[in-house]
């Protein structure tokens, strides 16, 4: 069994720490690449001392300092469009700790991200502008404000000028280009108020199907361990109803495959019994088990995943120039860099 895989299992709570050093340090190890030492904190307390004790109570600052700028943004996004009428739902992370879900607590979060409707977007971006958040420097030229609002989900990132807090805007699930289609429209209608009541978050059964979508399917599963993570914690919350439900929910708005991709993995991982839930084996939950081990295997995962990631963005007419112009941005990149070190 990988480190990785005992990671999961001590979050879950299917297994203990270790007590031999060498293992718990490989644990922590793990954890810390994969953005769960915070996470994994509670866990190690009583196991943990000296610099192991130091590096995860700085960790766990960390994930705190996080948690207080989200409650700090979602009530700035509260006033920017209290009396609009606008839904304004939050997904990932801040999400789960808007929800006040228990595996929110530790995460570590780097940017928001929200989901409006379609017909909203330009008088979101409006507010936002006005709020003080401009272009991402990532995304300024002609040819990437283009790129995101012709093809893709979401608006360019924006970026607060003074807090630098950095904001995607959702307007759909998948990119226009994308092969999967998904009926984004239904999970916003389904979507549920925050405590606050000025926020949106979607409906728990909609948070763990879009966490399959994002996690196995939407991108190159670069962050194994916490993608895992978070669809058994989303799968640990669902109600029994949810859970008999979840392959219908996933039919009627177009992600059955992915519901299936995802609790395949859980199943292959051993964090859920696959006699309590009828999900087929599926090459996707092959793959990204394999990707959270070691060795040639997880490196073959990874370029399968990039490669797919691209296949199912966008058709090869818009894909291959794209990549062509992003290579040669990057080797123009590696030029400079190298002229100026040698300055």
């Amino acid at each position: 069994m990988s480190t990785g895989i005992d990671v999961l299992a001590i979050l879950a709570g299917q297994q203990t720490m270790p007590t031999d050093p060498v293992r718990v340090k490989a644990v922590i190890d793990c954890a810390a690449r994969a953005h769960l030492l915070a996470s994994l904190f509670s866990h190690m307390r009583p196991h943990l001392g000296g610099k192991a004790l130091d590096v995860a109570q700085n960790a766990s600052i960390k994930a705190e300092a996080d948690a207080r700028m989200l409650a700090f943004e979602a009530e700035r996004l509260q006033r920017i469009f209290h009396g609009t009428g606008m839904r304004i739902i939050l997904l990932k992370g801040a999400a789960y700790v808007a929800a006040q879900h228990g595996f929110s607590v530790g995460r570590r979060v780097s940017d928001i991200d929200i989901l409006v409707s379609e017909n909203d977007l330009l008088a979101v971006e409006k507010a936002l502008r006005g709020a003080g958040f401009i272009p991402h420097a990532h995304a300024q030229s002609v040819y990437d404000q283009n790129y995101y609002r012709n093809y893709m989900h979401e608006l360019p990132p924006l970026v607060h000028k003074h807090r630098r807090t950095v904001i995607d805007v959702h307007h759909r699930l998948t990119p226009r280009t994308s092969r999967i289609s998904v009926d984004t429209a239904a999970m916003v209608a389904a979507s549920q108020p925050t405590a606050g009541g000025a926020l949106y978050t979607l409906a728990p059964i909609d948070q763990f199907l879009h966490a399959a979508l994002h996690g196995l399917y939407d991108n190159s599963f670069d962050t194994p361990l916490r993608t895992s993570f978070d669809l058994f914690s989303l799968w640990s919350v669902l109600s029994a109803a949810d859970k008999a439900d979840v392959f219908c929910r996933a039919a009627a708005i177009g992600l059955e495959v992915q519901a299936h991709g995802a609790l395949d993995l859980l199943c292959r991982l051993g964090l859920v019994d696959r006699k309590s839930v009828p999900a087929r084996k599926s090459v996707a939950g092959a793959l990204a088990y394999a990707r959270i081990q070691s060795g040639i295997g997880a490196v073959l995962a990874h370029g399968v995943f990039s490669v797919r990631e691209h296949w199912l963005r966008m058709p090869m007419r818009l894909l291959i120039p794209h990549l062509a112009r992003k290579l040669g941005l990057w080797l123009r990149e590696k030029v400079q860099a190298g002229r100026q070190s040698h300055q």
